[in-house]
């Protein structure tokens, strides 16, 4: 029997957040799919975020505020859930980012709440930081807190999960990320340049001349997560080797993702220091713009990087190595001259279009909930 409602708990971000976008997805897709669902913001004084990418889709955005489920109570400047005002039943479903397991006890122990509580896993690093940070040092097992299942986004997600707290096949469900491949494509579209020509007369001439674009010697990246500074420490060393000499550095920073598209199509090379991933999202999409990838995996991208020629991660052991990290960027750039580069950027980026579809994401939230 599918959920009289679907409530997902959402932190107020004020600016554009990867995991909470991912949060408006489900909800949004989940309305288009007949459910009654929820993105349930902290406070009523949170307006929505008119991200662009959701377009006319944002009409099958609903939203709720813990102000206005709850009674709320300050203590000590901290915002407290006290008594619950709306009247959830056992076929609702409540759904909770991995970063607060607080709700768990606090919903269905302390307000005996009977609706089904599901975390929404999209990482495995902050699990274990958050419950210690809430339960004063203490790792409480997700179940004894009250959490009846789990929703990830990658096969690593749902493999740290199940060895984690213990989860069975059938508590574990996933829904794998996708990728918007209108944008994050290979198709690289025409330029117009200026050619020397001989006209007629035999004359030198200057004509412009429409052509297809050619990646160029680029390096992208992205500082996210707190990482900032290692970019500044590996990119400085390649200098210092000459291993990029030729090449040009382009920061991935406040983007759309038109934006971050077109940069990486023109790029070859995406570098990709990650602290950990739940999934990886900007990885995938560098692979299907064609770009080589530099970087560690942070366990959650392995399930798309493993077995590619046209990654790199296996080459940095050691993440605080700035050395490694120099070596796997000369590696990459020496095959960028080789015969089958063309060829195999062309053959994971298609794959990987077949694979993180909108419509595969859909099929697979649709089953979750339908169970």
């Amino acid at each position: 029997m599918k959920p009289r409602g679907i409530y997902y708990i959402c932190p107020d971000m004020p600016t554009q957040s990867g995991g909470v976008s991912m949060i408006y997805d489900h909800v949004i897709s989940l309305n288009k799919l007949g459910y009654n669902a929820y993105v349930v913001h902290f406070s009523s004084q949170f307006k929505k975020i008119p991200w662009r990418k959701f377009g006319k889709d944002i009409s099958f955005l609903k939203v709720h505020y813990l102000d206005k489920l709850f009674e709320i109570k300050n203590e000590n400047g901290n915002m407290q859930l006290a008594s619950c005002k709306f009247d959830f039943n056992e076929n609702d479903v409540i759904v909770v980012p991995e970063g607060f397991p607080q709700f768990f006890p606090i919903l269905k122990q302390n307000m005996s709440i009977k609706s089904k509580f599901i975390m929404f896993a999209q990482g495995w690093l902050y699990l274990i930081p958050s419950m210690q940070q809430v339960f004063q040092g203490q790792i409480v097992n997700l179940k004894q807190l009250g959490c009846d299942g789990v929703i990830t986004v990658g096969d690593e997600t749902t493999r740290y999960i199940k060895d984690m707290f213990k989860f069975t096949d059938d508590e574990v469900k996933q829904v794998s990320n996708f990728v918007d491949t209108t944008l994050f494509n290979m198709e690289m579209g025409t330029e117009e340049i200026e050619e020397v020509i001989e006209n007629e007369d035999g004359e030198l001439d200057i004509a412009s001349v429409t052509r297809l674009k050619e990646k160029k010697n680029k390096i992208a990246f992205m500082p996210r997560k707190g990482m900032e500074k290692w970019y500044g420490i590996f990119l400085s060393l390649a200098q210092a080797l000459g291993v990029t000499n030729g090449w040009e550095f382009i920061p991935i920073v406040n983007m759309t993702s038109e934006q971050v598209a077109g940069i990486l199509k023109e790029s070859k090379i995406f570098l990709n220091f990650t602290e950990g991933e739940g999934f990886g999202l900007p990885a995938l999409e560098s692979l299907m713009c064609g770009c080589l990838y530099v970087g560690n995996a942070g366990l959650g991208s392995l399930e798309f990087l493993n077995g590619k020629k046209t990654s790199f991660h296996n080459d940095i052991k050691d993440c605080n190595d700035p050395y490694q990290w120099a070596m796997a960027l000369d590696k990459a750039i020496a095959y960028t001259n080789t015969s089958e580069y063309n060829e195999n950027i062309q053959k994971v980026s298609e794959e990987s279009s077949n694979i993180y579809t909108y419509d595969n994401f859909v099929n697979e939230l649709d089953k979750v909930y339908n169970n």
